[in-house]
Formats: C-alpha cells, structure tokens, sequence
C-alpha cells in the first residue's frame, strides 16, 4: 500500500488530539503546519501535494469556514477531514 500525502494543520500535540495523530502518521507521511496560514505556505510553495488535510480545531471558531476554503482551492483534490477539540 503506498504512503499517503498527508498536511496536518493545527497543534496536533494537545492531548485531546494524540491519538488521531497516532493514526494519522501511521497512515503515511505527515507534513504539519500550525496555523491555516502556514499551511497555505507550503501548499502554496508546492511543498506538499496532500491527499489528505486534516484540521485539528481545538475550540469553536478557531479556523474559519473562508480560511478553509482557501486550503480547498490550494489542494482541490484533497480529502478534507476535521478534528473538533474539547
């Protein structure tokens, strides 16, 4: 099974989070950004061409519904997956 292409975007390392992050490296191979900005960044650059985005929101209205429309339009072929925090 090949690797699959994967950005992370968020603070992964908060514990709510861990084990979704457990999985997600397991599933291929991670690039991760702090923020929708930083991501953008390298999705821009050409830095990673992921087959996957998963956004990890560690409250409400962290990463607004445009700021992630804009990582849509960057990577159009991407699944798009959401982690909500506690």
């Amino acid at each position: 099974m090949a690797e699959v292409s994967i950005l992370l975007v968020g603070n992964t390392r908060r514990a709510e989070f861990l084990r979704a992050r457990e999985m997600v490296d397991r599933l291929g191979c991670t690039v991760e950004a702090a923020n929708i900005d930083a991501a953008e960044e390298l999705l821009a650059a050409g830095q990673v061409v992921p087959q996957l985005i998963v956004i990890a929101q560690a409250y409400p209205h962290q990463f607004s519904h445009e700021a992630v429309d804009r990582l849509r339009r960057l990577a159009p072929l991407a699944r798009l997956v959401g982690l909500l925090g506690r």
